[in-house]
């Protein structure tokens, strides 16, 4: 799968934050938390500072929101974390580190240095214990969220999924199971899965995947359009339509309802 390094992504992801901004000082917030007070404010956030895109603000509390956008929630993924923290951080993610810094002092084929980062990437995660996966996903996925509310805007239909990341069975099987990687044809991606305490498996489409933000060209300074490349953990949600479906707490807002 090729993933855009152009940063498309990024200004895509500012537009639909700023939309929702104005869905929620127009109508959407009033519709989620009636209580609200009447000088309330939404203020955007977002950047490497904040885990929350947006926030909901009156005198009494603050409500904190993950933006994502979909042409459609039947197709397509979104990311709950994308970050090199882990990498630079994590004894396991070495070997990654390491080659990463190799590569970019050398005068090596881009063909070459693919292989390489994903041969390397590819061991870095079948190395990874049950354990360790599961401390990440605790400390990147379910810490890091557990106090948002998710709002997934399904373009096509003008639909608003919102619910709290902390009512999801996948909050629950990070904090109670055991997830381990399964492999299917990729070198740098793996499906996660979770096991019970009674041995039963269940898969919420969640994906972990090792590789690089901008690319291979970037990181050797080939690229034109980015100056630099780094090894990132990224977590992602497929089958988003699934997803919704199995949480309980789910609202959802046809715009200008």
């Amino acid at each position: 799968m090729a993933f855009r390094t152009d940063g498309s992504v990024h200004y895509e992801g500012i537009a639909n934050e700023d939309n929702l901004k104005i869905r929620l000082e127009t109508y959407l917030a009033r519709l989620l938390w009636p209580n609200l007070e009447d000088d309330f404010t939404v203020n955007h956030r977002g950047g490497t500072k904040f885990k929350q895109d947006v926030e909901v603000q009156d005198q009494n509390s603050v409500r904190l929101i993950s933006a994502k956008r979909k042409k459609s929630i039947a197709s397509g993924s979104f990311d709950y974390i994308n970050t090199s923290r882990p990498i630079n951080e994590e004894t396991i993610f070495e070997p990654i580190r390491e080659l990463s810094r190799s590569l970019r002092n050398e005068d090596t084929s881009v063909s070459r240095a693919r292989r390489l980062f994903n041969e390397t990437a590819h061991g870095v995660m079948r190395e990874m214990s049950g354990e360790t996966l599961k401390r990440l996903l605790k400390e990147y996925v379910a810490d890091k969220n557990e106090n948002i509310m998710v709002i997934i805007t399904d373009s096509t239909t003008n639909t608003d999924y919102a619910f709290n990341f902390k009512d999801t069975p996948l909050y629950n099987a990070i904090c109670n199971y055991t997830p381990q990687f399964r492999w299917g044809r990729g070198k740098t991606s793996a499906k996660i899965v979770f096991r019970d305490s009674q041995g039963d498996e269940h898969d919420f489409g969640l994906r972990g995947r090792l590789v690089l933000n901008n690319g291979v060209r970037a990181l050797l300074g080939l690229s034109s359009a980015n100056k630099s490349s780094q090894a990132v953990f990224k977590v992602q949600q497929d089958k988003v339509a699934k997803m919704l479906s199995q949480i309980p707490t789910l609202q959802t807002f046809k715009e200008n309802q």
